[in-house]
């Protein structure tokens, strides 16, 4: 599978499980467990936070104004899966 990005293609991206996904509906976040290592440090990606591990792994993903891009029957699918 290629995957390309403007007139780029990655080399580096792989797949991962995700491990937990979960909403906060307080908050409107969806977020994406991708490890349990511990998070040392996160990046504000737009309407994303990303959170990384001390080396570097990418641990969490949170979704910020999630209601905003998906329908509420959308959510309750995803998170009944």
């Amino acid at each position: 599978m290629i995957y390309e990005f403007g007139n780029q293609t990655p080399t580096n991206l792989k797949c991962v499980a995700m491990k937990k996904v979960s909403y906060s509906k307080d908050v409107d976040a969806l977020s994406i467990e991708l490890d349990h290592q511990a998070i040392a440090y996160a990046e504000n990606e737009g309407d994303a936070i990303l959170h990384y591990s001390q080396d570097d792994k990418l641990i969490l993903v949170e979704i910020l104004d999630f209601r905003r891009l998906v329908s509420t029957e959308t959510i309750s699918k995803l998170l009944t899966n």
